[in-house]
């Protein structure tokens, strides 16, 4: 097609070509940043992995013997940790639980009366304060460990009532 033209027309389209291949593969501050949020996000999944990883609403619901709209709506309440990614709903597996032990009706004991404390966080930060170290509740421990692996092994009522206000101090100046 190309070869059919008259040369002003074969060298005005090829530079146009040119030029829209060199816009599109241009690296701009914009592009860098997108590039960036993705890289993110993946490297957070990849973190999430180390935990269970996610389900979709449609696995949650299916736990929780709750409707999908439910799942959203407890969500939107921060009676679940729900990470909006895009146009899905996931779910960090850590917060589930179908044992006898440490589980109570789908959910990790403690869970429900943790997550209305960390209201004013964002989802990512949710998930850092069960995953990140901690080597002190109201003394020192005698290993760092973390909200997750203290609620998995059942936490004592004691250990729930410091974790709940370490929820309450999380993002804020006050944590400190």
């Amino acid at each position: 097609m190309l070869l059919t033209l008259p040369d002003d027309q074969f060298w005005s389209e090829v530079k146009g070509r040119a030029n829209q291949i060199e816009i599109v593969e241009m690296s701009t501050p914009e592009k860098i940043n997108h590039k960036e949020f993705i890289d993110n996000r993946n490297a957070f999944l990849a973190h999430l992995g180390k935990y269970g990883g996610v389900y979709k609403s449609s696995m949650v619901a299916e736990i929780l013997r709750l409707s999908r709209p439910t799942v959203n709506k407890y969500g939107e309440q921060s009676k679940l940790i729900v990470l909006n990614w895009g146009s899905e709903n996931l779910y960090p597996v850590f917060q589930f639980s179908t044992s006898e032990i440490n589980g109570e009706r789908g959910l990790l004991k403690g869970i429900p009366d943790i997550l209305p404390c960390l209201q004013n966080v964002s989802s990512v930060r949710k998930c850092n304060f069960f995953t990140r170290k901690i080597d002190t509740l109201d003394k020192a421990l005698e290993n760092p460990t973390t909200a997750l692996e203290i609620l998995r092994k059942g936490a004592t009522r004691d250990e729930l009532r410091q974790l709940i206000r370490l929820a309450a101090i999380f993002g804020s100046p006050d944590a400190a």
